[in-house]
């Protein structure tokens, strides 16, 4: 297999094509994570993105977007906004995770949410997950009996909810898609403080996140496409989410809710909504990303696995990352982490500034 490696915005229509055309192949890559779109995205604010293109026998028979990082280090498009990860491979091409980190010029590559499915990279699992998923490939009304036949009580509840909200506040408008950017503010602004509210990693602090949310809110192509959706009562907004899709998959990627109404279940309103909407329109799932929150338990269907773990060469970078996730394992087990943990912290916000990415200068 040969590797040749091109900065993502130097993609050609016509790989671009090639590269579609791989993924609409294979059911099990129809993320909109996986499409040319959410990686060129990515790619127009930031200077750090890369595709290794795959050919064997003159044929391109596979493309791998990654992040560039110093020493060699490789991460996903994306970086922790990323909930699947891969290679996007024609069905019976032989290749080995070895050769394509080689050929992109890395040391290592680092991932988090890979699907676990893609065989080349199941010797490199450390610990895999559960990413729950709707299935509407056969309708709403067979998810609904499906539900119903689980023992959920959810969507009664919900409709329940439904006529209370519009009882009380004004009758219910749902928008699947809007362009409207007071939505889009209103997603970031209400995200961010349940993030810095609950303690969680705050994406919208950082100002490459937005400037690449706001990008795939105006992406629109057959394949893919940015997809804000926003709940109404009355004249309030009650609930919006921020999310993309592909031909097959819409994934639930940023939803948030005005607290002011949360004794409602505007979030779960609005999901369900988006149920009803996106069983309509061909879509085969909403994908809800990995994760224990309980609407995911009480909407979802099924799951599929992701990994966590690390595809890494033999190298010097390598021994010391090894020395360094033992001695972890060691000190978080240990009597004397505590009275070290200080100057650990220090040492963890050293190498988060060694590791500082570059964006694209606009």
């Amino acid at each position: 297999m040969k590797v040749t490696v091109v900065n993502a915005r130097d993609l050609s229509a016509a790989q671009e094509a090639r590269w579609n055309e791989l993924q609409q192949a294979d059911s099990s890559l129809a993320s909109p994570y996986l499409c040319p779109e959410f990686t060129k995205a990515v790619a127009f604010v930031r200077d750090d993105v890369y595709i290794a293109i795959m050919m064997q026998g003159g044929d391109t028979v596979g493309f791998f977007p990654f992040q560039r990082e110093r020493f060699g280090i490789g991460k996903p498009v994306g970086g922790r906004l990323s909930d699947f990860q891969g290679a996007v491979v024609a069905r019976g091409a032989e290749w080995s995770p070895d050769d394509l980190i080689r050929g992109c010029g890395l040391n290592t590559w680092d991932f988090h949410h890979l699907i676990a499915a893609q065989g080349p990279f199941r010797p490199y699992h450390q610990v895999v997950s559960s990413s729950p998923f709707i299935d509407l490939s056969h309708g709403y009304e067979v998810y609904r009996e499906e539900q119903r036949r689980r023992g959920s009580r959810r969507i009664g509840k919900l409709m329940g909810l439904s006529r209370k909200l519009e009882r009380e506040i004004g009758p219910l408008r749902f928008e699947a898609r809007t362009d409207d950017e007071t939505v889009l503010a209103k997603v970031i602004a209400w995200k961010s403080a349940q993030c810095r509210r609950t303690g969680v990693y705050d994406f919208f602090g950082v100002n490459w996140t937005v400037s690449l949310i706001r990008r795939i809110h105006q992406t629109r192509t057959l394949n893919f496409s940015g997809c804000l959706s926003a709940l109404y009562a009355g004249n309030q907004l009650v609930a919006a989410h921020m999310g993309m899709r592909s031909h097959l998959i819409w994934h639930y990627w940023f939803p948030a809710y005005d607290r002011a109404f949360s004794r409602y279940s505007p979030g779960s309103l609005l999901l369900m909504k988006l149920v009803e909407h996106c069983a309509t329109q061909g879509i085969e799932a909403i994908d809800l990303g990995k994760g224990e929150d309980a609407y995911k338990s009480s909407f979802m269907s099924g799951s599929v696995e992701v990994a966590e773990g690390s595809v890494t060469l033999p190298s010097i970078l390598a021994v010391l990352r090894r020395v360094g996730r033992l001695a972890a394992d060691f000190l978080r087990d240990s009597p004397l982490a505590r009275p070290i943990s200080v100057p650990m912290r220090r040492l963890g916000k050293a190498h988060r500034k060694i590791s500082t990415p570059r964006l694209r200068k606009q």
